[in-house]
Order: C-alpha cells, then structure tokens, then sequence
C-alpha cells in the first residue's frame, strides 16, 4: 500500500473544508476561499498521476483558487429584507458561476476518490463516493435551474426554497468532504497492518 495517499487526501479534505466555511467582518472574508482551493488542487495533483480525474480535479481547483479571489471582498452580505434581487446583476453572475464550477469539482474528487477507493479495495466508499456524486450534483442542478425564478416567486418564497436548497447542498457537501478523510484512514490501517505481517518473520527467527 501506497503510505503517500495519506497527506494529499486530507489536504483535500481540509482545503474544501475550508471553502465551505464563510466567517465575513466588515465585508471582508477572513477564511478565503482561495487558500482552500489551493489546498485541494495540491492534494489532488499529487494523487494525479494515478487517477485521471484527480489530475482533472486539480486544475479545475487551480482555476477556481484564481476566479474566487475577488470574493475576498465581494459584499455577498446583505439584509433579507430587501430581496436577493436588489445585488447587482454581475455578483449574482458570479455566484453562480462558482457555484457551477464548485459542483463540477466535487463530482470529479467524489469520481477520483471512487476511483482510489476501487483500488484500496475499500469498497463501501467505492460505493459511497459513487453516491454522493449523484446526490450532489442533482442538488447543485436543481438550485442553478431554480435561480432565475425569483423574479416570479414573493421574497419570502424564494428564500425558503432555495435556502432550503443550499442547506442540503451544503450537507451533501459535508458528507462529501467525509470520504477523504475515511480512505486516509483506510489507507493508514493497512499499511500498518503490513508493516507488522512484514516484521514478523523476524521476529520469529529472533
């Protein structure tokens, strides 16, 4: 077993992590999203050469570390009460281009983590990451397609669909992140299970 799967995966976890949490004062974001992506395009380039949708994985997160640096400051904050309607047409463009881009990512780490899964012979998160993908991405499409129609549905309407949307979406997410965390694991209890099979015919002959 390949010890070197380890850190890269929990990279990945963590820089999504990351992503995930949003902590804004004064308008400016204090955990960027930037630095996780950079985190998970590390992580998944390093298992690259191995998996195609790793290397894939990576550079779409290389891009999204670029494309989201003007979130650093972007005034996504705002009063409900007066409607997501009032932001100005380009930052909710945006928005929703990474949230596109974002989905797309997940689904090619859930297909590489599948993937490495597959070849760990961890078959539960095999099946898991297969799963998870499909849960994802459905949820992603449904809230890209539903945007728009908040120019036809009352404020309050709108928010309680879609951010029921978002808090499933961010669930499935979290439940997402959990698998590279679970194929680190796997890959460390093996690798120390093999060490001890390897040491014991020394120990005998001692």
């Amino acid at each position: 077993m390949n010890v070197s799967w380890r850190k890269p995966l929990r990279r990945i976890g963590w820089g999504l992590l990351l992503v995930l949490l949003d902590v804004r004062i004064a308008g400016i974001d204090w955990l960027p999203d930037f630095v996780g992506y950079m985190m998970a395009a590390s992580g998944s380039l390093r298992l690259g050469s191995e998996f195609p949708a790793m290397r894939r994985a990576g550079r779409l997160a290389w891009g999204l570390a670029a494309v989201s640096l003007p979130a650093v400051l972007m005034p996504y904050t705002m009063n409900p009460t007066e409607g997501i309607s009032q932001l100005p047409l380009p930052v909710q463009l945006y928005g929703q281009l990474m949230l596109a881009l974002h989905a797309v990512l997940i689904m090619l780490l859930c297909t590489g983590l599948r993937e490495a899964a597959s070849k760990a012979k961890a078959r539960d998160i095999q099946h898991q990451a297969g799963g998870r993908r499909t849960f994802y991405a459905l949820l992603a499409f449904v809230l890209l397609v539903f945007y728009p129609f908040q120019f036809n549905l009352e404020e309050l309407q709108w928010w309680v669909w879609y951010g029921g949307g978002v808090l499933l979406l961010g669930i499935a997410e979290l439940l997402a992140l959990r698998l590279p965390f679970r194929l680190a694991r796997v890959r460390r209890h093996r690798v120390d299970k093999e060490a001890t099979r390897r040491r014991q015919p020394y120990d005998h002959h001692s």
